[in-house]
């Protein structure tokens, strides 16, 4: 289950603000205090009791205003899998139904899939799988912090009148024990689509305690019964429970969350969940067990709402997966956790994207740290607030978002780790690499491309200088980098000997330039025929342009020792230049960046010489 939309007409601080959208992964909520962040995340939990503050448009101490018109109300859609679709379908106590949006002709009803002809039974199950094969949306609406209606959005009542006014059909669903989906379709005289709609009510009922919502001022509680049980509670009030589950069933799968936790907090050497007295307990050990420190074990009522929420969060992450995926949603992490902890933990959710996170927080360090995230912006003012989406992508929007929290870009793009590189298409290409073939750059890195790379290459002095130069803008406003590195092209090899000591990393390309990556007939040949000017012809194949690399170079274009010489970037000078009378170094940043999203799209392996070569520079701690 995930949150796809909200919109919140009338709730707390929020009176008719536009819709916003959620997405899986990493979803930060920004802006000032006072500005409606805890009150949009009171919105995703429904059901949850709290006082905030309200809107001028509702007030309930106002008698002079209709409760009618003003009661707290809005929209939330859910998105539920296939998975969890069928088996909610599975585990009802009935017949799901759904309205049919196009009336099927069976002649006569009622009809179940076991009696219906192939060809009807085929029919009705491609168009169930249409509605539910990959999952269905959910729109709530929520009055009162309770839910009072519902509806599934792609089933709009105005289109699901079937054979005649007073008769609309229906699919009555089950699910068999194959695990298949059993089916009966009726026309059920007046029968509303809001009353068979309303049996979806329940899936949400099933699936409530998938939203955990973690806060700053509580606690989880450090004992429970030890019963056996690996679903952890949305308050995650039976942790002791879980944990004590998980490693007297599952020891190996016990140790790989025992890590997940080290990485946020290292300290952590040992998690015991000892049975006294019935209670299954929560005990945190900072030593290595080879020291037997026993008296030194400490409770985890003891330790801190930051050490209890890492233990119930990375459990949900880690022991959920993509079939039934969790909302997790988070107030203000670094209230409970010092920075790099926050910037772990931000690390370690991106790598498992199948979970929706909703992060409020004031951390532009926390923001800055991953790459694929959207950003709800909550602002207010004249005591209403609303919610816009920030564009990640655009620098004045994203600058409009940190600037609510008090930071600016200044603040957070110190960089740890710079990699120079020999131009703007290996600047831009390498980044394209590395996100879509190496996981991404680890967050505080950095590749840029050097201006002049022939400063490197003259006399000492004037290259150590230049280095000096290349150190001082790595820098900007902030630290100077940790790590500063070089990667020039393999036609460079042996020309920067006077900084060999310099105390810098400097590699080389194993091909004499990035362009000798891009010689890709099959997608070159694609390019030469749309750009291709009016006297040149514009039929090329993959064939014809590797039979004409055959003939210019007297190599095949996959030959290992071809590709590891030739200069790719004249190479392909020359090619657009015959084949197509068009000019390839007036475009190559343009080109180098559409050829390589193209490779990455059919074979990110292509690249591995890259990643690895990048990887190579990085610090060791930034790969884990």
């Amino acid at each position: 289950m995930r949150i796809s939309r909200v919109k919140l007409n009338s709730h707390m601080c929020f009176h008719d603000a536009p819709e916003f959208e959620l997405g899986l992964g990493i979803n930060f909520v920004v802006g000032k205090n006072n500005s409606g962040k805890t009150a949009l995340l009171d919105a995703l939990t429904p059901g949850l009791e709290r006082a905030a503050h309200r809107s001028i448009h509702y007030n309930p101490s106002d008698g002079n205003q209709s409760k009618s018109s003003h009661e707290p109300a809005y929209n939330i859609t859910f998105d539920f899998t296939h998975f969890e679709v069928k088996e909610f379908v599975k585990n009802s106590d009935h017949y799901v139904d759904i309205p049919v949006l196009k009336p099927i002709s069976l002649g006569n009803y009622p009809m179940s899939r076991q009696k219906a002809p192939k060809d009807v039974a085929d029919s009705v199950a491609q168009y169930i799988y249409s509605l539910v094969g990959k999952g269905i949306s959910i729109n709530y609406i929520v009055r009162n912090n309770r839910i009072s209606h519902v509806k599934i959005e792609s089933l709009a009542s105005g289109e699901n009148r079937g054979v005649s006014s007073d008769f609309i059909q229906f699919l009555h669903l089950s699910v068999d024990n194959q695990q298949h989906f059993d089916w009966m379709i009726s026309a059920t005289r007046s029968q509303s689509v809001d009353s068979a709609v309303s049996t979806w009510n329940g899936i949400f009922g099933r699936h409530a305690d998938d939203i955990f919502r973690f806060q700053s001022d509580r606690m989880v509680k450090s004992s429970c019964s030890p019963d056996e049980s690996f679903e952890l509670k949305s308050d995650a009030s039976n942790l002791p429970q879980v944990l004590h589950s998980l490693k007297n069933g599952n020891e190996y799968r016990f140790r790989q969350y025992l890590q997940l936790v080290q990485t946020v907090q290292p300290d952590i050497q040992q998690v015991l969940i000892p049975v006294r007295g019935g209670k299954a307990s929560i005990e945190i050990s900072q030593y290595d067990p080879s020291q037997e420190l026993v008296d030194l074990v400490r409770p985890l009522s003891a330790c801190g709402t930051g050490v209890s929420h890492i233990l119930a969060i990375l459990y949900v992450v880690a022991f959920y997966d993509s079939s039934r995926p969790r909302v997790i949603i988070i107030d203000e992490p670094n209230s409970f956790l010092h920075p790099g902890a926050v910037r772990t933990l931000m690390q370690i959710f991106e790598r498992y994207d199948h979970h929706q996170y909703i992060i409020a927080t004031h951390s532009p360090a926390a923001i800055m740290s991953v790459q694929k995230k959207r950003i709800l912006l909550v602002q207010r003012e004249n005591m209403v607030s609303t919610v816009k989406s920030v564009e990640v992508d655009d620098n004045e929007s994203l600058e409009e978002a940190l600037n609510e929290i008090g930071s600016r870009r200044s603040d957070i793009f110190g960089m740890d780790t710079v990699i120079w590189v020999e131009g703007k298409t290996d600047e831009t290409c390498f980044k394209l690499i590395m996100d879509k073939a190496g996981g991404g750059l680890p967050f505080g890195t950095n590749i840029s491309a050097l201006v002049n790379t022939g400063d490197l290459e003259g006399k000492q002095r004037y290259a150590e200088l230049a280095v000096q130069i290349y150190q001082s803008l790595s820098g900007g406003v902030g630290l100077l980098p940790s790590v500063l590195a070089f990667v020039f092209d393999g036609d460079k090899q042996g020309e920067h000997s006077k900084l060999n000591n310099s105390g810098y990393k400097i590699e080389y390309l194993p091909r004499q330039n990035y362009e000798s990556y891009l010689i890709v007939p099959e997608i070159l040949a694609d390019i030469l025929n749309r750009d291709a000017a009016d006297d040149k012809c514009n039929d090329h194949t993959l064939d014809s342009v590797a039979g004409w690399i055959r003939d210019k170079e007297g190599f095949d274009f996959d030959d290992p020792e071809w590709l590891e010489t030739v200069n790719g970037k004249t190479f392909l000078g020359t090619l657009f230049n015959d084949l197509a009378g068009i000019s390839y170094r007036d475009r190559e940043v343009a080109y180098g960046e559409e050829i390589t999203k193209r490779i990455l799209e059919s074979d990110p392996d292509h690249f591995s010489e890259i990643v690895d070569l990048i990887q190579s520079v990085l610090p060791n701690d930034s790969l884990q």
